[in-house]
């Protein structure tokens, strides 16, 4: 049995990187790094309270459906990224039908590694391109 570094989830002996964040497998666990207080890196400028994991850098927080599209063409790349779902409660007037309230807001911020930048930069343009 496989167990990602990163995330933790289990494979089969057969897997090589993990589905959710690309890692790459090894099936010793001891290869896993130690918990430690200490941020990873320095927090990317797109949300300030996020860790971004060493050797990755962030390309910002994205609607969950952009960000599904977005990730697909990465994986076609073979661009290796992590995922972070953010969660935070935002104002909303609601308009003449809804009162005003709070609603819960999810983004999906992107980090891939840094040396897949530039070709994740060059796709996420593209992609925007009207």
């Amino acid at each position: 049995m496989k167990k990602c570094s990163y995330c933790g989830q289990e494979y089969p002996d057969d897997a090589l990187v993990c589905a959710t964040d690309q890692t790459p497998l090894d099936s010793r666990e001891s290869m896993a790094p130690a918990p430690s207080s200490e941020p990873l890196a320095t927090p990317s400028a797109a949300n300030a309270d996020a860790e971004v994991p060493d050797g990755f850098c962030s390309l910002g927080q994205f609607d969950v459906f952009e960000a599904e599209r977005l990730l697909k063409r990465f994986e076609e790349s073979g661009i290796r990224f992590l995922i972070d779902k953010v969660e935070r409660r935002v104002f909303t007037s609601g308009g003449v039908t809804h009162g005003a309230g709070y609603a819960d807001a999810t983004s999906i911020e992107i980090f891939v590694r840094q040396d897949d930048e530039e070709q994740a930069t060059k796709i996420l343009r593209a992609d925007w391109k009207v």
